[in-house]
C-alpha cells in the first residue's frame, strides 16, 4: 500500500489589527497594577459625588508629594503566579460575593484565606 503523501502547509497569512480591538494610546505609560485601585476607586469616588465647593483661605494646605507615602506593590519580594483550581460554583460565588462586599478582589480573598488556611494546618502541626 502506497504512503500517503504529507499535506502542503499553506502559508500564514498576515496579521491584521483587531477591528474591535482599541487603537494603542501614545503617551505617558500606564501606572502600575498595585495603584490602579486606588486610582478607580477615586474615579468612582469623583463620578458619585457631589462638585467640591471652593476652596476657602481657611482650608488647609496640601501636603508636599514628597512627604506622601508611595503604597508599595504586594509582596514586592515575590512575583505572583497562575494558581488555577476548580471549585463548586456556590463557593464561588460566596467568595465572589465577600470580595465585592470587602471592596477587595477576588485574588486578594482567596489569597489571604489560603494563607490563614495554611498557617493555622501548620501551627496544629507543631503544637502535636
Amino acid at each position: 500500500m502506497p504512503r500517503p503523501q504529507p499535506k502542503v502547509a499553506l502559508p500564514k497569512a498576515p496579521s491584521r489589527p483587531h477591528p474591535v480591538a482599541p487603537a494603542p494610546e501614545e503617551g505617558p505609560p500606564a501606572a502600575p497594577l498595585w495603584e490602579a485601585d486606588s486610582t478607580l476607586e477615586s474615579a468612582a469616588t469623583a463620578m458619585t459625588e457631589a462638585p467640591a465647593a471652593a476652596p476657602t483661605p481657611t482650608s488647609a494646605p496640601e501636603p508636599d508629594p514628597a512627604s506622601v507615602p508611595v503604597p508599595m506593590p504586594p509582596a514586592a519580594e515575590e512575583p505572583l503566579q497562575m494558581f488555577s483550581v476548580r471549585i463548586r460554583a456556590n463557593l464561588r460565588r460566596r467568595a465572589k460575593l465577600h470580595a465585592v462586599e470587602s471592596s477587595r478582589s477576588l485574588q486578594e480573598v482567596t489569597e489571604a484565606a489560603l494563607t490563614e488556611y495554611l498557617d493555622r494546618q501548620q501551627g496544629s502541626m507543631h503544637a502535636d
